[in-house]
């Protein structure tokens, strides 16, 4: 190639480069935004005004934009706004009169209305709203603008009347219907907001949630919704197979506690849905929770005979269960109550799994076993019975663990004590996360304590305190503490292991034994502070020895003696919880709550005390 040729191609893509170049920097920008306008300023500045209350300098601002932009109705209406706050409603009502002209809108009008009310001109409101309402007559949408404005003003006579004009006024009887139900119950006239619902109900019964929900705040507020009851009745009497006119009987039963007449209508309910007891189980959990547990009972007890050899028939039953053993754990110990609890969930859960067949062991069959097996060991001390709620769990997989620290419990009550270390160990293979596998940690460090092993029984129980919510939680400090503030100087840990065997005797209901562990403790190493800990449960452990009273004088005592001690506030409500529920002793339970909160005012029991002592008769 010559040179000329070269000298060209290199003339060429350099001219090239050029005009790219220049091109890329000749590029168009977008347009910069438009710069705010003092208009939008103003406009802004005033908003900002209003809201700090600044309304004086926000209404000259506003005043002057109208002025100047007379067609920006944005303006105006703020404007009218900020009179109507300041209470200028004169001039509020001249801008509108103003702005409106001399063909001012249903809107325009309702609004005047609404002004003129504020300002005390009743009658030239009314007069305003009648002329809103002859502007058209015949579009709903005058009579919902008028009806709203009212509302607002809480004027309910008056907007019943507008929808009631506009219902004849369109010769619809539908119109309207949900605005004037709850315009009749804002008014009081709840009768006719029950009709009004019924007729609501009669055309789509899948509203019933709607209606429900507008009749509850009624409900919550008074608890008398007047004589909508009766025309309810009346509805379901003419229409009995109408299930949305039942449902909602019912549930307005239930509303106002006449348990009776609910129970009545949820059978009835069920038998028409053919749901098979399951309305009457939602009726019966809805009692228990409202603490009519005789009301949930019955229900319980209708669904067993009403629809028997059903799946809810079998689910009352236990649900019966579920609430007599909830109130066992509830009741206070030592009581006539607690025992009559304890032996109604005990046969109600008999009669529950032996109607279950293995093949319908589910979830609730295992649940109710293991209450079966916690009643055995705790109430009926029936080792057996505790075994055969063993054997039953082993059908169900999702209770493995809940089986394997039952058959440690079950060991441990039993005496024997390498089965019951060698169940609990094998819920211990790593970080405890459940609740089982934490009290089968628990009970583990206490054997590692029994056998003299403290520095083992140490960081087991170390590994729970980090899940102080934890059901075994105040077990797991108590053994802490003692394991940490307590340990002798010698390798022998006497002290800490008489303590040990204590509380150990104690989980085993070993009552006598666990005392005469806690009195040797004390009588030969009388100067271990351990001694004095010994001596609270000896005071607690009377209530199973010699009984309710002896304890309760006891644990007196140790309040007495060691006022000092950090348990001495514990000491004083037990013995008042002792005295005032199973020795049916108030005046004296009163007494003893008034000295813990005077002795210990800052003590965790002062709140509960407090609050037994105004519930006790106070002589």
């Amino acid at each position: 190639m010559s040179p000329t040729v070269l000298l060209g191609l290199f003339v060429g893509i350099a001219l090239s480069l050029t005009a790219s170049s220049g091109h890329a920097q000749n590029r168009p920008t977008p347009p910069a935004p438009p710069a705010p306008t003092a208009e939008a300023d103003s406009f802004q500045q005033a908003q900002q005004l209003l809201q700090r209350g600044n309304h004086e300098r926000a209404i000259a601002l506003l005043s002057g934009l109208v002025d100047d932009y007379p067609n920006r109705l944005t303006y105006q209406y703020e404007l009218i706004d900020a009179y109507e706050e300041t209470k200028a409603y004169d001039q509020a009502i001249a801008l509108l009169e103003q702005r409106a002209g001399d063909t001012p809108s249903v809107s325009d009008l309702a609004d005047l209305g609404r002004l003129q009310y504020l300002a005390g001109r009743e009658d030239a409101a009314r007069d305003t709203w009648n002329a809103a309402l002859e502007q058209y007559p015949d579009r709903a949408s005058t009579y919902r603008s008028v009806y709203h404005t009212l509302s607002t003003l809480r004027r309910f006579d008056q907007a019943v009347s507008v929808m009631e004009r506009g219902r004849d006024a369109l010769g619809d009887p539908e119109a309207f219907r949900t605005e004037l139900a709850h315009m009749y119950s804002l008014a009081g006239q709840h009768a006719d907001a029950m009709r009004e619902y019924v007729a609501l109900l009669s055309t789509d019964e899948r509203r019933l949630r709607f209606v429900r929900n507008r009749l509850q705040p009624f409900i919550d507020q008074s608890g008398d919704i007047g004589d909508a009851l009766a025309v309810l009745e009346e509805a379901v009497a003419d229409h009995p197979d109408n299930e949305a006119y039942l449902d909602l009987l019912a549930w307005l039963y239930a509303e106002q506690e006449d348990y009776d007449q609910a129970l009545s209508a949820y059978t009835r309910l069920d038998k028409l849905q053919n749901t098979e007891g399951d309305r009457l189980l939602d009726f019966a959990e809805q009692a228990a929770n409202a603490n009519a547990f005789a009301v949930a009972e019955n229900a319980w007890q209708t669904i067993q005979t009403t629809f028997p050899e059903t799946d809810a028939a079998r689910l009352a039953q236990k649900r019966a269960g579920d609430l007599a053993y909830r109130r066992w754990t509830q009741a206070p110990p030592f009581t006539d109550e607690a025992t009559r609890f304890a032996s109604e969930a005990w046969e109600t859960y008999h009669a529950a799994v032996e109607d279950t067949t293995p093949r319908e062991a589910s979830e609730d069959y295992g649940e109710m076993w293991m209450r079966i097996a916690e009643l055995a060991l705790d109430t009926k001390q029936d080792l057996d019975a505790a075994r055969r709620a063993h054997a039953a769990l082993s059908e169900i997989e999702s209770y493995r663990q809940e089986r394997a620290l039952l058959s440690g419990r079950i060991a441990l009550r039993a005496q024997d004590l390498s089965t019951a270390r060698e169940a609990f160990a094998s819920l211990s293979t790593g970080e405890p996360t459940t609740a089982v596998e934490r009290t089968a940690q628990h009970r583990l460090a206490l054997l590692d304590a029994y056998d003299g092993g403290m520095e083992n029984a140490k960081s087991r129980i170390e590994v729970l305190l980090g899940d102080l919510s934890a059901a075994v939680a105040n077990d797991a400090i108590a053994l802490h503490a003692a394991l940490r503030h307590f340990a002798g100087p010698d390798s022998t840990h006497a002290a800490l292991q008489y303590y040990a065997s204590g509380m150990l005797y104690e989980l085993q209901h070993r009552w006598s034994a666990a005392d005469a562990a806690y009195e040797a403790l004390i009588t030969e190493i009388p100067r271990h502070p351990l001694t004095e800990r010994a001596r609270y449960h000896r005071a607690a452990l009377a209530v199973h020895l010699e009984g309710v009273d002896a304890s309760a004088q006891a644990l007196q005592t140790f309040a007495t003696q060691f006022y000092r001690h950090p348990w001495a506030d514990r000491a004083l409500f037990e013995a008042a919880s002792l005295l005032e529920h199973a020795a049916n002793e108030p005046t004296e339970a009163r007494r003893l709550y008034m000295r813990l909160i005077e002795q210990h005012p800052r003590s965790v029991f002062a709140s509960d005390a407090r609050t037994r002592i105004r519930q006790l008769p106070a002589s």
